[in-house]
């Protein structure tokens, strides 16, 4: 008899519970767009319903009155809503990434200690420690695996080749992708040093499960300063340089250009008659002065 008793109890306590319970419907959209927000998850707060919001935002899930909805997805902030009736709406925020202590990895964002991914991050104190005349030389020394050369002293094209974990490709290019406040730009050395708030480096193939095969080679993700508040901040910073070479090499004349190189013909072949400068040629420039027409200033 008791455990009767205690059977449809259990019925009632059942049946009090699935009255209780209400099929709610409504729409997610993105506050930014006002457009419907797919794939966003929709759970019950501390149970393991659940349902995911079509392509147009809209979802059905059973929840309980008074219960509290949990709506989370990839790209927005996580909110939660009570429910109150059977129609409930709501707008999601969407998320900005920062390159702080928060890394921006494409889709999400993670903190740099769970990051399994190898990446450097250098500020804009390590980048404006050295006075450099263009962008990618600031590179140089600061991040382990990436290799910095400046392949010529001319100014306005003294940019250094920036390569990192070596050469990738015999054929293509090994130039990494540079991505400045989410936008590709062709060379690092377009941004003003004193500009950028800082430098990440994305040295592993694991970055192109992000931006794709462009990635291949590495990333360098650039983040410029931007205004903070209402105040306004004046900075100046300037330098001036002089570049000079270290060795200049002395060269011969053009007289003794030719004569040297009749020797070195005569050397090669063997002939003492051979000569690559005939010797009326070689007295003509050793008794004629330069006039640029016939007998060329050489020297």
């Amino acid at each position: 008899m008791k455990k009767l008793m205690l059977f449809c109890c259990t019925l009632l306590l059942l049946g009090s519970t699935v009255a209780q319970s209400i099929r709610v419907v409504g729409r997610v959209t993105s506050a930014a767009t006002g457009n419907g927000a797919e794939g966003v998850t929709v759970t019950v707060k501390g149970s393991k319903t659940g349902a995911t919001t079509g392509s147009n935002g809209e979802y059905v899930i059973n929840a309980a009155k008074d219960a509290v909805l949990v709506f989370s997805g990839i790209g927005f902030t996580t909110q939660e809503q009570k429910v109150t009736d059977n129609l409930l709406n709501i707008s999601l925020k969407s998320t900005t990434g920062d390159l702080g202590e928060v890394v921006v990895v494409g889709y999400g964002s993670q903190k740099k200690a769970s990051l399994t991914g190898a990446l450097v991050t250098l500020g804009n104190t390590a980048l404006n420690r050295r006075q450099v005349s263009s962008t990618s030389q600031a590179l140089q020394g600061l991040a382990p695996g990436v290799t910095v050369q400046q392949q010529s002293g001319k100014p306005g094209a003294d940019g250094a080749s920036i390569v990192i974990r070596g050469q990738g490709s015999i054929s293509g290019s090994n130039a990494p992708l540079i991505i400045v406040d989410g936008l590709a730009v062709g060379s690092l050395d377009l941004i003003d040093p004193n500009a950028i708030e800082s430098i990440t480096l994305l040295k592993d193939a694991a970055s192109t499960a992000i931006y794709g095969n462009r990635a291949s080679a590495g990333v360098i993700l650039v983040k410029t300063k931007r205004a903070v508040g209402n105040a306004m901040k004046l900075s100046y910073n300037g330098f001036v340089s002089k570049q000079q070479a270290t060795a200049i090499p002395k060269r011969v004349s053009g007289i003794d250009h030719m004569r040297l190189s009749n020797v070195a013909e005569q050397n090669r072949t063997g002939n003492p008659a051979a000569t690559i400068f005939p010797q009326t040629l070689i007295d003509k420039y050793a008794t004629t002065a330069a006039n640029n027409l016939d007998v060329i200033d050489t020297d």
